[in-house]
């Protein structure tokens, strides 16, 4: 079994340097519209087991955002933290050299 867990985000430090917290993100809504300022942490835990020339496993995001400030009052009603979690499974497999995508799906790549 592997296993691994690594993290990812960004804190209250100005990194878009427009003068506000954290980065801001542009909502343009027909009620509501403006920015919010927020921090981010990202969490991305994968279990896997190798089966022959096959790796199978299991993949798990969460995402905790919080909310620092808000250019429009309405942009704070959800609250100023969320928490989204989403799960999906994976499975590599071993393809010859020099395959490409559009060698095993061609109908599934633009």
């Amino acid at each position: 079994m592997l296993t691994g867990a690594w993290a990812a985000g960004f804190d209250a430090f100005d990194w878009d340097g427009d003068g506000a917290p954290g980065l801001s993100v542009g909502v343009a809504a027909p009620l509501c519209s403006g920015s919010v300022a927020v921090t981010s942490e990202t969490t991305t835990r994968a279990r896997a087991s190798e089966e022959g020339d096959m790796l199978t496993g299991e993949v798990t995001v969460e995402v905790r955002q919080h909310v620092l400030a808000a250019t429009a009052r309405c942009l704070l009603f959800g609250g100023r933290d969320t928490r989204d979690e989403q799960r999906g499974d994976f499975v590599y497999v071993r393809v010859p050299a020099g395959t490409t995508c559009d060698d095993l799906a061609p109908d599934l790549w633009p």
